[in-house]
């Protein structure tokens, strides 16, 4: 995902993400998720993957 083209859907809060308090997009364009989906039979409940942000990869898993 391109980092300055985040929109919260208030201007201000979207100049805000962008500087380097927050995502630091000049120096991080780009954040990325890679996971793979988690099933209980064909129900899915759960995504493990990981997250690179601000140039930092770690964990992250998302349940349904």
């Amino acid at each position: 995902m391109d980092t300055s083209s985040i929109d919260f859907g208030h201007p201000k809060m979207n100049e805000i993400a962008v500087t380097d308090d927050w995502l630091n997009a000049a120096k991080y364009p780009a954040m990325t998720y890679q996971g793979e989906l988690r099933f209980s039979g064909d129900t899915p409940t759960s995504v493990e993957g990981r997250l690179t942000l601000r140039g930092v990869t770690r964990p992250l898993a998302l349940r349904l």
